[in-house]
């Protein structure tokens, strides 16, 4: 593992330090799953955003797929 040094202020180190206690691991496990949701949401964010760059870019150029969408499937299948 790499140490990293971080600062905190009295109140934030406070509210670390008893909600490590709370679920009984040391505060450097609690920062470091924090750490690990952070990135994982904000990968999440990211994977959502490419989506929706996606939206509107490809036309079928079916004008009733939205009424009609069981003929269209029935016919894909």
């Amino acid at each position: 593992m790499i140490r990293a040094q971080i600062q905190f202020d009295a109140e934030e180190f406070e509210r670390v330090r008893l909600e490590a206690s709370r679920q009984n691991c040391s505060i450097s496990a609690f920062v470091r799953r924090g750490v690990t949701w952070a990135l994982s949401e904000t990968e999440a964010v990211d994977r959502r955003e490419q989506a929706r760059k996606l939206v509107g870019r490809y036309r079928s150029g079916v004008t009733d797929l939205a009424r009609s969408h069981d003929a269209y499937l029935d016919h894909g299948w």
